[in-house]
């Protein structure tokens, strides 16, 4: 039994919603011996699934293979996952052997524009390191290698064409025609300006000041720990908001590899940011669901946080046999609209803050459980040790240290408890949320054209022309920049600005941009309205206008 990770179309025809399909996949799954397993998945073999557990990151294909093949087929998968001397490796590489068709069967490529490349003696030698390299193979990464390497001119295409093996055919699970990448004026323009912009030797790495930042926020973590372990209450607050600046722009820095061109320590320094969420999740939902696909409905990981379908929300609980749960609200129009949604102001409320509680505890000891990631890549028993040893440590330290230390004062080992985690969760929300689900942002205009394009038109920047924004934010608040150029560190955001802004006027794309958080923060509370008022949804279950198909 072979299956990939791939981030595929759904399929249309498909009378059953892939989130139900997965949902009940999944309980059976659950529910069987794992000598079982196998067989569960290969009875819907020719269904595409949409990852509707946890933040529906990726669609699922699952491949049957001949019982004669099962050696072949476990030697091939080990080997996929397989690339890196890292102690997660087979983990976090998030790969998984897909058989394309019988020549390749035993090997998984890389797929760039619909064209396969069997890179796998080229892994050692990429630039970028491994795990960079590796997070695409088994899978249609066009997305990932066009943004990736959209500064480094022409060498990585020649390159490629040494390593090319045939192409990826319509119907094939790694064939993809989402965006025109044959045609990309928009985008040529832009990186042939900010290629200009870094012709005078500079990098476009974290300068001096950048590293200063971070140490200076690391460092006051580790002084609000020290603070949090000793039951002063002023870490409450200091500890989550020291986190945010430094490990967790760390984790989001270094996993877009923008920090440094030393690939080690971006990795390093990725997994130091950790605590909040487990490197392998993020790659997933971050790195490769939410960058590739933003804002596009069923593809984008950000859109599923909090619509309550049952496994694939924050709160992962109350799901019906639909997949629908008792609460929740929705950022996308093309989720259908329920009653539960006209409570939305309390469920943003309440799930705002638990942004962080989600990925910190029950996703990873759902990980820990089922010994694998979203079903599929499966651990070796050093992974199973090395990551609940890593994740029993962070659970002790922020959870129950608290509740030992202070269990005397019931009220304050409660606080500690919980604290730290919803005023982080509320904060990751904010930054994270508000630049994507914000005016027309969201997939509103069609049939897609240039992937760059789409990330202007799916984006809202606020605060741009303030260098503090730009710090406190960890440069989310130039999502624009950052999800053309995720290789570029943000502390260049504010010099680019007006390079990308001349180039959207100039092709007649909407560049926009709040003057503050405030005002941004105003107009994505008015989209959740719009999206989930039952005055405005109720009587037709339509879809919202304001711009959105």
């Amino acid at each position: 039994m072979l299956y990939a990770t791939l981030p595929s179309s759904i399929d249309a025809a498909c009378p059953m919603k892939a989130t139900d399909v997965f949902t009940n996949v999944r309980k059976s799954f659950k529910s069987q011996p794992r000598r079982s397993q196998v067989s569960i998945f290969s009875r819907v073999s020719s269904q595409r699934l949409f990852a509707g557990k946890k933040m529906g990151v990726h669609k699922r294909l699952a491949f049957s293979s001949k019982d004669a093949a099962g050696k072949e087929a476990r030697k091939a998968q080990h080997v996929a996952c397989d690339g890196s001397r890292c102690p997660f490796a087979r983990v976090a590489l998030g790969t998984v052997e897909s058989k394309f068709d019988a020549e390749y069967s035993s090997d998984a490529v890389w797929t760039i524009n619909n064209r396969r490349y069997d890179l796998s003696s080229f892994v050692d030698q990429h630039p970028a390191g491994k795990l960079a390299i590796l997070l695409g193979r088994g899978r249609n990464c066009t997305e990932l290698f066009e943004s990736y390497h959209s500064l480094a001119g022409d060498a990585p295409r020649k390159i490629l064409e040494r390593y090319y093996v045939g192409d990826a055919q319509p119907g094939d699970p790694d064939h993809e025609q989402l965006f025109d990448w044959d045609s990309t004026p928009f985008y040529d323009a832009c990186k042939q300006r900010v290629i200009e912009h870094f012709a005078d030797g500079r990098s476009y790495k974290a300068p001096p000041g950048k590293w200063l930042w971070l140490a200076a926020a690391t460092s006051a973590f580790v002084i609000s720990l020290h603070g949090f372990l000793t039951g002063c209450w002023w870490s409450l607050i200091a500890l989550p908001v020291s986190y945010w600046l430094g490990p967790s722009s760390l984790l989001h820095d270094g996993m877009h590899w923008s920090l440094t061109s030393n690939a080690r320590l971006n990795v390093v320094l990725a997994y130091l940011g950790s605590c909040h969420m487990p490197v392998l999740a993020w790659l997933h939902q971050h790195v490769i669901g939410h960058h590739s696909y933003t804002n596009i409905h069923l593809r984008d990981p950000d859109l599923e946080h909090f619509n309550g379908k049952g496994e694939a929300s924050v709160l992962e609980m109350g799901g019906d046999g639909g997949g629908e749960a008792f609460y929740g609200f929705r950022l996308h129009p093309k989720d259908s609209w329920r009653p539960t949604y006209a409570g939305w102001k309390g469920w943003l409320a309440v799930m705002a803050p638990l942004t962080t509680v989600f990925p910190s505890l029950f996703e990873s000891q759902d990980m820990i459980v089922h010994k694998n990631f979203m079903g599929s890549c499966q651990w070796s028993a050093a992974d199973e040790r090395l990551y609940t040893l890593a994740r029993s440590v962070i659970l002790g330290v922020a959870f129950v240290a608290p509740l030992a230390l202070f269990w005397s004062t019931p009220l304050k080992a409660l606080a500690f408890a919980t604290a730290p985690f919803l005023l982080h969760g509320a904060i990751y929300y904010v930054f994270s949320q508000v630049s994507h689900v914000n005016d027309d942002c969201l997939e509103q205009h069609a049939p897609m054209g240039e992937w760059a394009e789409m990330q202007v038109r799916h984006a809202h920047d606020w605060g741009s022309e303030a260098p503090l924004w730009t710090g406190l934010s960890i440069g989310l608040n130039n999502q624009i920049i950052h999800h053309m150029f995720p290789q570029v560190d943000s502390s260049h955001y504010s010099s680019l600005r007006g390079v990308i802004r001349e180039t959207c006027e100039e092709f007649d794309i909407p560049y926009k941009l709040h003057p503050n958080l405030w005002t941004a923060l105003r107009a994505h509370v008015n989209v959740i309205y719009q999206l989930n008022e039952k005055e405005i949804n109720a009587p037709t279950s339509a879809v919202v206008s304001s711009g959105v198909p």
